[in-house]
């Protein structure tokens, strides 16, 4: 076998979703514990409740080669979800687990959060279409007080009028754990139905949070009230990278707010805001300015690397583009301190063909 083939064979073996027909084959698999390929259980429309319920997480407290699972639109009974919550106490590889479309109720989201104070491999929680309830996904938020290991975390359409979940609760559950988490670096909070009231309880928190760098709260139900919220937060925070909230748009108000907060941040690299303000010519400026802010950022991000790394320079092939996007921000470039000038950016034009 050539190395080529080789190496196709070793990624597709490695990338295999092991979503198997016969619900025997998947247990003694799991069993076995020897094979190094079984990294990945998918679990998809399937009755997941009885005997073969109970033997497949009773496997995952004694299997080692499982690292990703995904459970969606299963029918699962609630003394399965207490096996599979129970196997996570003990289970050390699995470092992400997706739920989604499955109802796991108030009940379940206590007995998850129990899960989560005691788990410390997982890093990836995915918890989507669930209804959880107030006191379940509150539980789940006040683990992680205490769980150090989780670096992302979404609750994706779970805060729904539907669902009876009090979101004023849910907001101030989580301003609280993000004052004291020290490990999360991601949230997604899409579809969740959040409004103006929520953004300014969790952008105070945010204020002071130093570990968030992802923030995803797309396709909510917040106007300019709550992006201003998130502008005054971005004076304070120095740790957010990047905030996704695609589908809405952004008002005269937000724009300046935005520009404003990035006089005094510069961490922050991307702000997503719908598309459809780029054909309108009253924002063109705005959204010139903005996008200068950011891309001052940007560059200040990467000399920061690169004289972390002791080259005190862009690396070689990186001149041309970094300087002619500099240049091509034009007079909305905000001011870059002298130095990253000085030392990172005058050095390297006569490296630079412009031509």
């Amino acid at each position: 076998m050539d190395k080529q083939s080789k190496a196709k064979q070793t990624k597709q073996t490695k990338q295999a979703k092991h979503n198997l027909e016969n619900h025997t084959d998947i247990v003694n698999r799991l069993r076995k514990n020897k094979e190094l390929d079984l990294t990945t259980l998918v679990l998809k429309q399937r009755e997941i409740n009885g005997k073969w319920g109970t033997e497949i997480f009773n496997a995952l407290t004694i299997n080692r080669t499982v690292t990703y699972l995904s459970i969606s639109s299963c029918k699962i009974s609630v003394e399965q979800l207490y096996n599979l919550f129970d196997a996570l106490k003990v289970n050390k590889t699995i470092t992400t687990l997706i739920i989604s479309g499955i109802y796991i109720g108030s009940n379940g989201g206590i007995a998850l959060a129990s899960a989560l104070l005691i788990n410390n491999t997982l890093n990836i929680l995915k918890l989507e279409i669930n209804a959880l309830g107030t006191q379940g996904i509150i539980a789940i938020l006040n683990s992680l007080k205490v769980n150090k290991t989780i670096k992302k975390l979404e609750i994706s359409r779970n805060i729904k009028i539907m669902y009876e979940i009090d979101s004023i609760a849910f907001s101030n559950a989580l301003s609280d754990m993000l004052l004291i988490n020290s490990s999360l670096t991601i949230l997604n909070l899409n579809f969740d139905n959040l409004k103006n009231s929520d953004l300014i309880i969790i952008s105070e928190a945010l204020k002071y949070n130093n570990t968030l760098k992802v923030l995803d709260i797309d396709t909510n139900g917040f106007d300019s009230t709550g992006i201003i919220a998130i502008a005054n937060m971005l004076k304070i925070n120095k740790t957010l990278e990047m905030i996704i909230q695609s589908n809405y748009n952004f008002t005269e108000l937000c724009y300046v707010a935005l520009i404003d907060a990035l006089k005094f941040n510069y961490t922050i690299m991307e702000i997503c805001d719908n598309y459809q303000n780029e054909l309108n010519e009253l924002y063109k400026e705005y959204m010139e300015r903005l996008n200068a802010s950011l891309l001052r950022n940007k560059v200040m991000r990467d000399s920061q690397f690169w004289s972390a790394k002791k080259h005190n320079i862009f690396p070689q092939n990186c001149h041309k583009t970094i300087i002619c996007t500099l240049l091509s921000a034009g007079r909305f470039l905000p001011a870059l301190p002298e130095e990253i000038w000085r030392v990172h950016i005058f050095p390297h034009f006569r490296f630079c063909d412009f031509t």
